[in-house]
């Protein structure tokens, strides 16, 4: 077989590799760091038990009975196809980076065109009190049962004070998202609302003195403690902007890693890497796997508001999460350069060798794929092939 790929390179591999010539080198470091990061927290046991199993297959046990590498000449890129995928923006790096650049494209180009006709938007932040014996179940609480910061929400939406206060802000409907961060007082998780108006108007201390009186009681009704003045709520005025890197913009899918929290806190993409540098020694292991498994199955996105707002918002939930993180999969135009058998694939994924053949389809084809593998792991040569050429 080895043979038999080296004679069809000779004749067939220069054209496939013109494709990459121009790739921009910017996103490889963080293709290589976003893989090897799953494959770590794999190793480490962050992703152990049954139910992240999704977790630890996802990238590395494959659909088929071999796993294409693909071209996509349109943006010279290079990835794996015919494997699986969690689609988990919680619990996977991988996925997660997909998924929030991609709503995060959405909800820009949403903001833009609301920017134009005239539209506000105000950024509210919603933070729980906590401490470092609570378990980030407690501070999450059940949106059922109105406990903890999810139950304080349900509680404020429902609430006749602030469905006015929303009102003299010209409300017309919001995005909500959650973010945790970790630290010494223990889990720090709050909400994000992008709230839209139908003017332009900034704020003034009276509008973010009454949210907060009104988020400090509902948090009590919720069996929280009291959330002081200045860390139970902010209202600032603003576009999408600041907002989208809280999920992780597009040209920032690290960019939690890259800002940090406040306070000292890290964030879960710091603890991730800190997984990543220091394997089983990493002190975030265990919290990292609560973290996954409190989140999993939580909505990454809620839109808020009357049906014509949510219709308009409605590219923004289209897709479910495990769809975007599959969609890139095998496009019409894309170019299979290199199968790889199974047994060889979770090779390369456990020794964190994908992004690194991804990167030689990109700058030569099969033959770099080919002569990367040869170079780190010969005894496997034979479980990659090029594809048959189609019949003329």
């Amino acid at each position: 077989m080895a043979n038999q790929n080296d004679s069809q390179l000779k004749n067939q591999s220069a054209p496939l590799g013109i494709y990459a010539s121009n790739v921009a080198k910017s996103a490889k470091p963080t293709r290589r760091a976003l893989w090897a990061t799953r494959a770590a927290l794999n190793a480490t046991g962050a992703h152990s038990g049954d139910e992240l199993k999704r977790q630890r297959a996802c990238g590395r046990d494959n659909l088929g009975s071999e796993v294409a590498i693909v071209l996509n000449p349109s943006t010279e890129t290079a990835h794996a196809a015919g494997l699986e995928t969690c689609g988990s923006v919680w619990a996977c790096p991988v996925c997660r980076a997909k998924i929030l650049s991609q709503r995060a494209q959405a909800l820009q180009t949403f903001a833009d065109g609301w920017a134009n006709v005239g539209g506000g938007m105000f950024m509210l932040t919603l933070t729980v009190p906590h401490s470092a014996d609570m378990s980030l179940a407690d501070v999450k609480g059940k949106t059922k049962d109105k406990t903890g910061l999810t139950g304080a929400l349900r509680r404020l939406f429902s609430d006749g004070s602030y469905r006015r206060w929303r009102e003299r802000l010209g409300y017309v409907g919001a995005v909500k998202s959650l973010e945790a961060t970790d630290g010494r007082n223990g889990w720090h998780l709050h909400a994000h609302i992008l709230l839209f108006t139908d003017n332009s108007r900034d704020t003034s201390a009276q509008d973010e003195d009454k949210i907060s009186e009104i988020w400090a009681r509902v948090c009590e009704k919720a069996g929280l403690a009291r959330p002081s003045r200045q860390h139970g709520a902010r209202l600032t005025h603003g576009g999408a902007a600041d907002y989208v890197i809280k999920w992780g913009a597009p040209n920032e899918v690290m960019s939690q890693s890259a800002k940090g929290a406040k306070n000292n806190n890290v964030t879960i993409a710091q603890m991730e890497s800190d997984v990543l540098a220091n394997g089983r020694d990493s002190r975030y292991v265990s919290r990292l796997r609560e973290y996954y498994l409190t989140m999993r199955g939580a909505k990454l996105i809620t839109i808020l508001g009357g049906k014509e707002f949510r219709e308009q918002l409605r590219g923004l939930e289209d897709k479910s999460d495990e769809e975007l993180s599959a969609e890139k999969e095998m496009l019409e135009e894309s170019i299979v350069i290199a199968l790889i058998k199974p047994r060889l694939w979770r090779c390369l994924y456990d020794r964190r060798l994908v992004s690194h053949v991804l990167d030689a389809a990109e700058s030569g084809g099969y033959a770099a794929v080919r002569g990367f593998i040869k170079r780190r792991v010969p005894h496997w040569l034979d479980e990659v092939r090029m594809p048959d050429l189609p019949e003329r």
